[in-house]
C-alpha cells in the first residue's frame, strides 16, 4: 500500500509517497501517536543534512530539522531528561540504531550541563542484545532512540514493551528525521 502526500513547492506540485508496508518510523509525530511515546526531540538525520534542492524544500514543507538546530536540541533533550528523571543517576540511550550513532548522541547528552553529573551509557537494541538488557536492569531512566531511515514502529514497540517487561519505564524517545 502506498501513502501520497503532495506538497507545494514554489507554484509546482510535487508528490512524495512512502511505503506504509515498510513499517519504517515516518515521523516524531506518527511515532508518538502509533507507540504511545513522549517525544523527546528531533534531529536532523544524515539524510536530512545531505539534502538538497527539492528534497530540503519538501522536508522543510514537512518540518523536518536540517541540523541548523541540533545543538540546541539536544540541550533541550537533555534538560527534558533532566526535569522528567530528576535522582536518575544512570540514564540509558538505547535504540535500533547503529552504535556509532547512539554513541555520539550519548556523548553529546553527556556534555549538556544538565546531565553532565548523570552517568550515561548506551547500548543496542534490548532484542538483540543481552548486554542491553543488563544495562536497562542497571539503569534509572531508559530513553529510547529511532531513526526514519532504519527505525520500524514495530521495533520501536516491541522495546518499549521488552523495557517495561523488565521493570523500568521509558522516558521517551529522541527520533532522527
Amino acid at each position: 500500500a502506498y501513502e501520497i502526500s503532495a506538497c507545494l513547492v514554489g507554484s509546482e506540485m510535487y508528490i512524495r509517497d512512502r511505503f506504509l508496508t515498510a513499517g519504517l518510523v515516518y515521523s516524531a509525530k506518527d511515532l508518538k501517536s502509533t507507540c504511545n511515546l513522549p517525544v523527546l526531540g528531533t534531529l536532523a538525520s544524515a539524510a536530512a543534512r545531505k539534502a538538497v534542492k527539492l528534497d530540503a524544500k519538501l522536508n522543510k514543507l514537512e518540518g523536518r530539522p536540517d541540523g541548523s538546530r541540533d545543538d540546541e536540541t539536544v540541550r533541550l533533550i537533555a534538560a527534558t531528561i533532566a526535569s522528567r528523571a530528576p535522582k536518575a543517576d544512570r540514564i540509558l540511550v538505547t535504540g535500533d540504531l547503529p552504535a556509532e550513532q547512539l554513541s555520539a548522541l550519548t556523548t553529546q547528552l553527556q556534555a549538556a550541563d544538565t546531565l553532565r553529573s548523570r552517568k550515561l551509557t548506551c547500548a543496542e537494541s534490548v532484542l538483540v542484545s543481552s548486554t542491553a538488557v543488563l544495562e536497562v536492569n542497571a539503569a534509572d531512566a531508559v530513553v529510547l532512540v529511532a531513526d526514519c531511515s532504519c527505525s520500524r514502529y514495530s521495533s520501536v514497540n516491541d522495546q518499549k514493551e521488552q523495557i517495561a517487561r523488565l521493570g523500568k519505564t521509558v522516558l521517551g524517545c529522541v527520533v532522527y528525521e
